[in-house]
């Protein structure tokens, strides 16, 4: 059996790496190992064909550091839904995942701790992920690898919820404001109610005044023109607040 194996990863090298599925690669780049990725369609709308991907080693897209590490194929210590099952990451998911956050903002690239976990289906339906902003886990159902929408527009979704946590009690006072939202002190805590006559940009945004903030910085992101038509005033606070600089950036 021996003499066979060497014989084998001497004639054709290649049984050996696939066998280890893993390959040394220069700095600044990682090993994909052999994978069937699916049809797909980019952040910017190109359609990504169905293909046999060859091992090879990628140059590491941005935010690859950090993000990388965030990937986990456990299930959340704390949640709440008991019925979703756990999934590991299959290395397509994992390379589509990689060149999705690659392309968002910095103020979302840099936020610190989140961590990403992958499940079959969510309990509440025709939902492509979820996050709990408190333990900043997010999790990402089949759905989100074919949804209409692209995996980046989903991932600035989730990670905006994140980022309304960070924001200050006067900050999100600043944002309610401008986004048709009124706060009202009920029993010593601070609740938002929308405003009369408010535009919803879309139709959950009347949830809750974080789910509003996270709908406003994905459409501002992906469909401008949506914000500046329902919500000008939500729209410049994104501007001036976040900067020229709070926008897609190209990607792989």
């Amino acid at each position: 059996m021996i003499r066979v194996l060497v014989v084998a990863t001497i004639l054709f090298p290649s049984v050996y790496i696939l066998a280890n599925e893993k390959r040394k690669c220069l700095p600044g780049k990682h090993w994909v190992a052999p994978h069937f990725r699916r049809a797909y369609i980019k952040y910017d709308g190109t359609r990504v064909t169905a293909a046999q991907i060859k091992g090879h080693c990628r140059k590491n897209p941005r935010g690859y550091k950090e993000w990388h590490q965030r990937l986990s194929n456990k299930r959340p210590k704390i949640w709440g839904y008991t019925k979703e099952k756990s999934k590991k990451w299959s290395i397509e998911e994992i390379e589509r995942f990689l060149s999705a956050i690659s392309v968002l903002p910095d103020r979302l690239v840099d936020l610190d701790g989140s961590q990403v976990y992958r499940m079959f289906r969510s309990q509440d339906g025709e939902n492509p992920a979820t996050t709990n902003p408190p333990q900043k886990d997010i999790t990402l159902y089949d759905l989100a690898f074919v949804h209409e929408d692209s995996l980046a527009q989903i991932l600035s979704h989730e990670l905006s919820h994140i980022l309304f946590e960070a924001l200050s009690p006067g900050e999100k006072r600043e944002f309610a404001n401008e986004a048709g939202w009124v706060a009202r002190n009920i029993m010593g805590r601070e609740y938002y109610f929308p405003k009369e006559g408010k535009l919803n940009i879309k139709s959950d945004s009347i949830k809750s005044l974080e789910e509003d903030f996270a709908n406003h910085i994905e459409l501002y992101l992906f469909r401008a023109g949506i914000v500046r038509t329902k919500s000008i005033k939500g729209y410049r606070w994104i501007r001036n607040k976040f900067g020229q600089k709070f926008k897609i950036k190209e990607g792989l």
